[in-house]
């Protein structure tokens, strides 16, 4: 072997010494990059009423709700009808979301013995009643549902139905049951609660 196919060869190998660092092995490449979206965002779920909602009560003579009641200072009597409307405004964001309007009044009872007295005798009906949809998707985000809740103060009883309670008449009259007393309706609730998936 001649002086320039030695030269030849040692330079060879001293270039494959210097890639493979001196440990056997070749170098690797590598490059990075941030990813520009790296953040998820949790949705929400909320309830809006909108305004103080509306009063009403039926007229003397006829049971059309249709005149106008303040609850601070008008009074009830046997055979009114009230409803409360209000519109409410769901918040509903997220893909997947699903949810149910309801109304509660599970906690009614428990702050006015007098609620719950009315309601075992028959005294008192409440009935709710949501206009139009009750379960809700994100498509129903922001627009406005019709909730209107009734009580029923009934003007007749059958006194012989176990849930007349102890009225003293062997008819239809309520006695002084009542009278003089305050139904605290502020435990009365409009819940907007998450649904199972495929519920």
């Amino acid at each position: 072997m001649n002086r320039k196919t030695k030269a030849a060869v040692a330079g060879t190998a001293a270039a494959l010494l210097l890639f493979s660092g001196g440990a056997g092995t070749f170098a690797r490449w590598y490059d990075e990059k941030d990813i520009e979206m790296n953040t998820v965002t949790a949705g929400e779920l909320k309830l809006k009423v909108d305004g103080k909602g509306t009063w009403q009560i039926n007229t003397p003579d006829s049971d059309g709700v249709t005149q106008d009641f303040n609850p601070a200072s008008d009074k009830i009597a046997p055979g009114d009808v009230i409803t409360y409307t209000a519109n409410v405004t769901p918040t509903i964001v997220g893909k997947n979301l699903k949810a149910e309007l309801v109304i509660d009044d599970s906690e009614v009872a428990g702050q006015s013995d007098v609620w719950a007295k009315a309601k075992a005798a028959g005294v008192v009906n409440v009935s709710s009643e949501i206009v139009g949809k009750t379960a809700l998707t994100e498509d129903d985000n922001g627009h406005d549902q019709e909730v209107k809740v009734t009580i029923t103060f009934p003007e007749f009883t059958d006194i012989t139905d176990p849930s007349a309670g102890d009225r003293e008449h062997n008819d239809t009259w309520w006695d002084q049951t009542l009278q003089n007393q305050e139904l605290n309706f502020t435990g009365l609730k409009l819940a907007l609660k998450q649904t199972n998936r495929g519920a």
